[in-house]
């Protein structure tokens, strides 16, 4: 260098300048060149993969692993091509941090149970390769005979499509792993693989369950013949459109509350008693009813030490249809494809039949299929070349002179002369399999159909089956216009026991819905593991008549009220593993409004039921509500009327408002209550119900915490003839538990 510089001492300065850049040049070249065997650092973040190793998924995990890897430029630090340079050499400080990186990566990516195992290898090589050879063996035929096997027991099981499509993907992935294509030539490739394909998308619509069946036959008949994706695609594709056509009726909620009250001698301990709802929120197949106790008797056969949901005898005695019949309301006539399901045959009326997309199917001959004793089906036609068995719609009500019932998850078959259910279907993938036509009314809860398809009616049904498993009573609140009266009848619809408790109340103005809690909550709190199934209708239709100047009153009446049925249970201590409570019962009381003899009358005549109303019932009502409001909030130290969700039986705007101005109350706190009297009008009792329900439903959609408006305390306020005022003290649940 020192030569160097006295040569530049005698260059000229466009010389010297020339050099210095060349200088520079070179010095950049070296110092690539030195460090091009190693990349530059990478970011040592260890982002998540998703995925850790443990003794079952090493062929995913590797294949994750190395290509996250890979994206961070160090795949040679476990393929061996970065190997370890002596620790004299210049870049050793280098390779020693980036292959502690990649080794702290593989840690990560192990179960933790996993890691001690492996954490005292020098390289992340030795870590890669140690994995390898604990994990898998590409020749260890016990381990493909076992993904095989997997993959032939694999079904879909009630199941999502998608959840079954991706485990049945993720064992073919596995098996392509350990046994991949032993071909060559690219034509044997192609053709092995198109074998392949073809055999898993018999393996895949194998799985699937029969409510797909008539999407399964359609799969085989595409022309050319799919592969296993796009098999998925249309399988998938069609339950969304049968879940979007089908999807038109919302799901039926159940009426639910908890109430919680003061046990007498217990030093004022609480004990909790209140409505319930069946635990539809989270189903879990896993869950079972409560196991029946001494004395608990079938509600079908009558004997004892089991019910109907452990009752060998209940199923032996309904005539359960092994061939399902699809009630199908386009088919003009009843259609089968197997001819031992005649009882005798006659001639067909036509000769050929056409399907859903117009293709013609022969039909070679006719006769009478026999169901049951209340159910046969003349003129059914014989198409061999159909997959289901179809139950015309139109047949059976116009010929057999029965009624259809269709709901959202089920139907019903019921006889109009005999006011008997004859029949009934579940709905499964957007049709109506007519599955049970048994003889009695009780059975229609009898049935093997899974949770998931039951849902909605369970929301009814499960709850009645807490009332039939436990000491139960009904409490009916309807105006009677038969006898017997609608508690007997509902008690042989349900297959209740015949010694079953009933109890009519009627008569007994608006405030029955409140009333109706306060007495319930006596039962629950008295009986203990009672469900009490509370069963409120109210018919105004007898007030009813052409306008009169002699009694105006009644002219109130038929513009504020309504008909409406609501349906709760009630009970005390739940068992939170099958039931969810709604609301709870603090306390119940009842007074009468001094001088209010004459303010809400009625009257059964001749002309039909005539109602009075005073005009001071307004005043009347507004003047005492804050009195009874202290008498119930007090013990509780609660004073602020903003502070509660409100539900008032709605005798009318005029009362609202007067109550709102009396005890200073925020407008919203009744609009629950003004949207149940605009769409239904005043229903008598069941109206309080339709009330916390519609409170309950806002709660939800706007995220509140609780049941109630996100408050901890409600008030429930009946007004019935007399005046008689009835106030219920409510307590919140959070919407967790009692969605």
């Amino acid at each position: 260098m020192a030569e160097s510089t006295e040569l530049m001492e005698h260059l000229n300065p466009q010389t010297e300048s020339i050099l210095t850049s060349l200088m520079t040049k070179m010095t950049e070249v070296l110092s690539r060149s030195q460090t091009s065997q190693h990349p530059p650092p990478a970011d040592s973040s260890t982002t998540p993969i998703g995925i850790k190793l443990n003794d079952s998924n090493f062929a995913l995990w590797s294949q994750v692993v190395e290509m996250y890897i890979s994206g961070k430029d160090k795949l040679g630090y476990i393929n061996g091509d970065f190997p370890q340079p002596p620790e004299t050499d210049l870049t050793f400080r280098r390779w020693r941090t980036e292959n502690a990186i990649v080794k702290g990566w593989l840690i990560n990516f192990m179960e933790p149970s996993l890691v001690a195992n492996f954490i005292r290898f020098l390289t992340a090589k030795q870590v890669w390769d140690s994995t390898a050879t604990t994990y898998f063996d590409g020749t260890d035929m016990s381990q493909v005979y076992d993904l095989r096997c997997r993959v032939t027991r694999m079904k879909q099981a009630g199941g999502s499509i998608e959840k079954y499509y991706n485990n049945l993907q993720g064992l073919w992935r596995e098996i392509d792993f350990r046994r991949p294509n032993p071909m060559d030539c690219a034509v044997d490739i192609q053709k092995y693989n198109l074998i392949l394909q073809e055999d898993r998308v018999y393996t895949f619509l194998d799985g699937l369950d029969d409510r797909l069946d008539k999407t399964r036959s359609d799969v085989l008949q595409l022309k050319p013949f799919p592969i296993v994706e796009q098999a998925y695609a249309h399988v998938r594709h069609e339950e969304i459109r049968q879940t979007v056509m089908t999807s038109g009726v919302e799901s039926a909620h159940g009426m639910v509350m908890n109430s919680k009250g003061l046990k007498a001698g217990c030093h004022h301990t609480p004990m909790k008693t209140g409505f319930f709802s069946s635990n539809n929120d989270r189903p879990n197949p896993s869950e079972k009813m409560p196991a029946p106790s001494d004395g608990i008797k079938c509600t079908h056969c009558g004997n004892a030490k089991h019910t109907r949901n452990n009752s060998n005898v209940l199923h032996s005695c309904t005539h359960t249809v092994d061939d399902n019949w699809i009630l199908d309301s386009r088919a003009t006539d009843h259609m089968t494809f197997d001819s031992n399901d005649f009882s005798h045959t006659t001639l067909p009326r036509r000769s050929h039949v056409a399907t859903a997309k117009g293709v013609p199917c022969p039909v070679t001959g006719a006769g009478t299929v026999t169901l049951s004793s209340s159910l046969s089906l003349p003129h059914t036609l014989l198409v061999p070349s159909r997959s289901h068995k179809l139950m015309s719609v139109s047949q059976v009500t116009a010929d057999l002179n029965r009624v259809v019932l269709i709901h959202s998850t089920f139907c019903l078959l019921q006889d109009i002369l005999t006011k008997e259910i004859i029949g009934r279907g579940t709905k499964r993938g957007g049709l109506y399999y007519v599955d049970d036509l048994s003889l009695g009314i009780a059975n229609l809860m009898d049935h093997a159909v899974s949770k998931k398809e039951q849902q909605i009616w369970e929301t009814f049904i499960s709850a009645i089956e807490i009332v039939l498993n436990r000491k139960t009573e009904i409490l009916l609140c309807i105006k009677p216009e038969d006898m017997p009266g609608a508690d007997y009848q509902l008690t042989r619809l349900l297959g209740l026991e015949p010694s079953i408790k009933r109890i009519m109340l009627y008569h007994q103005g608006c405030n029955i819905g409140a009333a109706t809690l306060r007495i319930v909550k006596d039962f629950a709190e008295n009986n203990v593991g009672a469900r009490v199934l509370v069963v409120s209708s109210d018919l105004t239709v007898g007030t009813f008549r052409g306008p009169s100047n002699d009694n105006l009153s009644c002219l109130v009446a038929q513009a504020i009220t309504g008909e409406g049925a609501a349906a709760l249970i009630i009970g005390a201590d739940p068992d939170m593993s099958v039931e969810r409570p709604l609301f709870q019962i603090l306390s119940a009381s009842q007074t009468i409004i001094p001088d209010s003899n004459d303010g809400i009358k009625g009257h059964l005549r001749e002309v039909g039921l005539t109602v009075h109303f005073s005009r001071n019932v307004p005043e009347l009502i507004s003047r005492n509500i804050g009195k009874c409001l202290v008498e119930a909030f007090g013990p509780i130290g609660v004073s602020d009327w903003n502070s509660l969700f409100w539900i008032v039986q709605p005798s009318g705007a005029a009362i609202l408002n007067l109550i709102e101005a009396e005890v200073g109350r925020e407008q919203e706190k009744l609009s629950a209550t003004r949207h149940v009297l605009s769409e239904f009008g005043n229903m008598g009792g069941p109206t309080v119900f339709f009330i916390l329900d519609e409170i309950r439903r806002r709660s939800l959609e706007k995220r509140k915490t609780t049941t109630g408006e996100g408050v901890e305390w409600g008030v429930l306020i009946g007004l019935g003839a007399g005046i008689t005022v009835d106030t219920v003290v409510l307590h919140n649940v959070p919407l967790a538990e009692g969605r």
